[in-house]
């Protein structure tokens, strides 16, 4: 039961981050439309968490290391949620900027279905609502983390000195592994998520689907990281060829999205 309970609350926070990002997707069309802003202010606007992401990602690892992991994530959702309500709040371009970093700053806490709900639902034109509702399940669900730090063991304080802050930046950007693993990850990482937060939902409207099954064919590509970080894993172990699977992994994802943009109109 105890590993029930944080393996759920663990998926519900991957949900809600998840949800996050792929729903400003949806509320880009209305939400220009009222603010007045532009096809690349708007682009701006929706890069700029990204961006926030990128920049906080050492940082956050290190306090979710150095502290708390329950209390930092508890308070990076409220974070969250608290962008989401100030773009939803938002008046013009300077607010809608501010909620977006707000938001990225709570989201590069956690990594990031939700949006197969969202499209079938119909809340894609009533954004200020959906950013509100994102609000809400924040609030939340960083109260349900902030309680696993009562169910998480008890970690042995160690009276060892503990590096500073930018030497534990320095010790990581110099290890080679590292930046090659970072350069790997965005190259592969990085255009899975500009096609899901940016243009999948338009590419399969095109396609003649409707919103809902568009959004749950977007949905599938969290489903086949799981299926495949794990399916990969066991093959790292077995044949310990880390490199070759590796290899092999990005080029089936590199022509399976060759495939999805160039070929025929195959909608399943």
């Amino acid at each position: 039961l105890h590993f029930v309970a944080l393996f759920s609350l663990a998926t519900l926070l991957l949900i809600y981050q998840v949800s996050v990002p792929l729903s400003f997707r949806l509320i880009l069309k209305p939400m220009s439309s009222d603010l007045g802003l532009s096809t690349s202010t708007a682009g701006l606007v929706s890069a700029v968490f990204m961006l926030t992401i990128c920049l906080l990602q050492l940082p956050a690892g290190l306090a979710v290391d150095r502290l708390k992991p329950g209390l930092v994530l508890a308070a990076a959702t409220l974070v969250c949620a608290a962008g989401a309500a100030l773009l939803g709040l938002a008046q013009g371009t300077g607010a809608a900027f501010a909620g977006r970093i707000v938001m990225g700053l709570g989201s590069a806490f956690a990594f990031v279905g939700a949006l197969k709900i969202v499209g079938t639902i119909g809340l894609a034109d009533q954004w200020r609502e959906l950013m509100f509702g994102l609000a809400a399940a924040g609030v939340g669900i960083a109260l349900l983390l902030w309680l696993t730090d009562l169910w998480l063991p008890r970690v042995q304080r160690t009276t060892a000195a503990t590096p500073a802050f930018l030497e534990q930046i320095k010790a990581v950007v110099g290890n080679r592994q590292i930046v090659l693993a970072a350069v790997i990850f965005g190259l592969t990482f990085g255009p899975l998520l500009a096609y899901s937060d940016l243009w999948a939902i338009p590419h399969q409207l095109a396609w003649h689907n409707t919103t809902a099954q568009a959004a749950a064919i977007v949905g599938m590509i969290p489903i086949g990281m799981g299926v495949g970080s794990l399916l990969i894993g066991v093959l790292v172990d077995r044949l310990r060829r880390p490199r070759l699977i590796g290899a092999g992994a990005a080029l089936i994802g590199f022509a399976a999205t060759a495939i999805m943009l160039f070929g025929p109109d195959l909608p399943r």
